[in-house]
Formats: structure tokens, sequence, C-alpha cells
């Protein structure tokens, strides 16, 4: 009797010590929110920076660099946590494909750390409402 890949996974994530229920759909859920929200955040950093640098639009806010700034470590806050979760699925494929040792294991566990992803979300949201807040503030005086 043939093995499928679903009973595949199943088994490697129980040998991980895992869920063995198959978490595939709803992982995919949570990545495009994720995603949708990492790319909101850098595509408003970007577009702040664009405003920001040009002389005749960005010469009208008093704390430039300021709202720059804020703007820049948003948007490092959601690429950051790109690294981590890449890094993190990385090695936990490699631990569901047989490999060991505690640095695969180490990595691996990080993917279970729901604090980082919302830490870094929050922050990036607290720096973009700020650096919003600001530009508002200046334009309306």
């Amino acid at each position: 009797m043939a093995v499928t890949p679903e009973e595949q996974v199943d088994e490697a994530r129980a040998k991980a010590g895992k869920a063995t229920k198959n978490p595939e759909p709803y992982f995919q859920h949570y990545w495009s929110y994720a995603t949708l929200w990492r790319n909101w955040v850098v595509g408003i950093a970007a577009g702040a920076l664009f405003i920001l640098l040009n002389k005749d639009v960005g010469g009208r806010f008093e704390a430039r660099a300021l709202i720059a700034s804020l703007f820049v470590s948003a948007a490092g806050f959601q690429v950051l946590l790109a690294w981590i979760n890449k890094t993190a699925h990385y090695y936990e494929y490699r631990q569901l494909e047989g490999k060991e040792g505690w640095w695969v294991r180490s990595w691996a566990n990080v993917t279970e750390w729901y604090a980082i992803d919302f830490t870094a979300d929050l922050a990036s949201l607290i720096l973009v409402g700020v650096a919003v807040g600001i530009m508002i503030r200046d334009v309306i005086g």
C-alpha cells in the first residue's frame, strides 16, 4: 500500500514531536496574511520615503528625518521578521526530512514562537502610526 505525501508529513511531524494533523491549510492562511501585512508596511514605508525625499513635497515636514527613521524602522522590523521566519521554516523542513542536531531543533522550534511575529508586527504598527501622526500634524499645522 502506497503512502500518501500527507501521511509522510504526518509521520515526520510525529517523529519530530509535533502535531500529526497536517497544518498546511491553516499555515497557508496565516502566511498569506503575514505576507500581505509585510508588503503593506514595506510599501507604505517606501512610498513615504519617496515623498519625504522630494524637496517640494517633503520640505513641508519639519521632522523629515524622524519620520523617515520611523518608516525605515517599521520596514526593518518586517525584513528581520521575514528573515527569522525564513530561517526557522528552512530548519523545520530540514527536521522533517530527518536532519538532527541542536541547531536544527533550535531553529525549528522558533516556528512555534508566535510572540516574535506579534511583537514585530505591533512595533511596525506603532512606528507607522507615529510617523503618520507626525506627518498629519505637520500638514495640518
